[in-house]
């Protein structure tokens, strides 16, 4: 499974709460769970700004355009369920950063199923009144064949 596919899975969260309260980002982003099993890539294409960028352990910047092309590979897999935790959110100005820890299962059936596991930061501002992700930093991106 490609490492764009784990990057994808760090990248696309829910619109949300109007302050830094860590119940309701843990709730905004849980319902991204829902998102990612129904392949529903619109819609998480929808919360990313149009200037978003992805920027990768190793530095590499990955824009929206590209983010949102891979999507497609969503649409291939035979079974998703992702986990995301949060575990830090603060205020930067007028954004708020939120860091997550997720575990995201592929599986296409026997012998092809992978854990993406995933720790990053996502940067969030308001944009026409709702919450959308302009930035989102990786820190951990691991990917093992599971059985």
């Amino acid at each position: 499974m490609s490492n764009l596919l784990c990057t994808l899975a760090v990248v696309v969260t829910l619109a949300g709460p109007s302050d830094t309260d860590m119940k309701e980002w843990q709730a905004r982003y849980a319902k991204i769970d829902k998102l990612y099993s129904s392949k529903d890539t619109k819609t998480l294409a929808s919360y990313l700004t149009d200037d978003f960028v992805y920027v990768s352990k190793a530095g590499k910047k990955i824009d929206r355009k590209t983010i949102v092309a891979g999507f497609g590979d969503f649409a291939k897999i035979k079974k998703i369920t992702c986990t995301q935790k949060v575990t830090k959110v603060e205020a930067k100005g007028q954004a708020v950063d939120v860091t997550f820890d997720s575990q995201m299962t592929l599986d296409n059936g026997p012998g092809q199923k992978a854990l993406l596991h995933s720790i990053a930061i996502d940067s969030w501002k308001k944009v026409k009144g709702e919450w959308k992700n302009f930035k989102t930093v990786e820190k951990l991106n691991e990917q093992k064949t599971i059985k």
